[in-house]
């Protein structure tokens, strides 16, 4: 098995590591110092379970011990990350290194990349975002899907929903179930699910007519057994700072592509009461699929953070515990899916109440 180091490695690259372990022996992770870059560097993973690998800052020993790198994607923001991970490549290239790139370049600097990696004669693929067409398309018929389909989405950023969405895609393959798992994030085509860009500059009726023959092209050359689909921004606004698109892109996909249930990822400091019955009833009304289940991250809102809606982990024994009590409460399931038995408990609802049965059959 090839080794392979990941860099940079952040908080983003975190739910693809049980992916990444699939195929490759990872040597490293490599975090640098002193490049800060709001949050998302491997401090941001404190009360995290433990990965089960060593975080270097020593670029030069990472890239000389591996088989293959791995250049991370980094926001154009953090313009001192993306200069350190330009000299990864950089460093990769001319040490002869195989490079799987997720950094986007510009023409010179690709140009200046491919000419070092044919000058030491090794091998380079790019990785880019998926993005929108401007085709018109036929707005007379919408394909149907013979199978469940099933969403899940976050009350608000990084509630771990891209780690469940992987999780529970690799928990219904290992159980052998075929599943066509689509979202938005860059890293899925690396990891063996599809990318597709949901949001679009055409009127709304060919976004959805757009979603809905791409999704059923997939459908018809995998014949899956489930479709998941991560949404890209949260299910609803969170308050008039935080609109997001106020569930617009969640409305024009189960416009495309029904759902049959939702997965709802959370902070630990997630609402009590009578709140979870009511919200339920107002996303069976507006999206026409209800809440499978609550996950329940260990994040909290950072409300002392300089940036809204920031967040932090807290410890998982205090997440369980809350989940505990959410449940004796609520008859929608409150799960914690970083544990085993919570993701089996969602696999076993799964299987009895939409894969076993007959699908379509009342």
């Amino acid at each position: 098995m090839k080794k392979i180091c990941v860099v940079p490695f952040t908080r983003r690259e975190l739910p693809m590591l049980p992916g990444l372990r699939k195929g490759y022996q990872i040597s490293d992770l490599v975090a640098p110092k002193g490049i800060a870059f709001e949050g998302e560097d491997v401090g941001a993973l404190k009360n995290m379970n433990p990965m089960g690998q060593t975080i270097t800052d020593d670029l030069d020993v990472a890239v000389g011990s591996t088989d293959v790198v791995f250049v991370s994607y980094v926001p154009s923001r953090y313009q001192s990350l993306r200069k350190y991970a330009l000299h990864a490549l950089f460093m990769a290239a001319n040490s002869r290194k195989e490079i799987h790139c997720f950094l986007e370049l510009t023409n010179d600097e690709k140009e200046a990349v491919n000419m070092a990696c044919e000058k030491s004669q090794t091998s380079i693929a790019y990785y880019t975002f998926a993005v929108c067409d401007d085709k018109i398309y036929d707005l007379t018929r919408l394909h149907k899907f013979d199978v469940p389909v099933i969403y899940v989405s976050e009350e608000v950023p990084d509630c771990d929903g891209y780690e469940i969405f992987l999780m529970l895609a690799e928990k219904l393959s290992i159980e052998g179930k075929n599943v066509l798992a689509i979202s938005e994030d860059v890293y899925n085509t690396f990891l063996g699910y599809e990318c597709m860009k949901f949001g679009g500059n055409t009127e709304v009726g060919n976004q959805i007519f757009r979603l809905n023959i791409l999704t059923y092209e997939l459908y018809q050359a995998k014949h899956p057994d489930i479709i998941l689909i991560k949404l890209p921004h949260p299910l609803m606004k969170y308050d008039d700072e935080s609109l997001f698109d106020c569930g617009g892109t969640a409305y024009i996909l189960s416009q495309a592509i029904p759902g049959d249930g939702c997965i709802y990822c959370t902070h630990a400091e997630v609402s009590g009461g009578t709140y979870w019955e009511t919200f339920n009833e107002g996303v069976i009304a507006k999206f026409g699929y209800p809440i499978i289940c609550v996950n329940v991250s260990n994040r909290i809102i950072d409300n002392a953070g300089d940036i809204h809606l920031s967040s932090l982990r807290i410890p998982e024994n205090k997440v369980i515990s809350r989940v505990k009590d959410m449940r004796a409460i609520n008859d929608i399931p409150f799960l914690h899916l970083y544990n085993e038995n919570d993701m089996q408990e969602l696999y076993q609802k799964l299987l009895n109440e939409y894969l076993e049965l007959p699908y379509g059959v009342i």
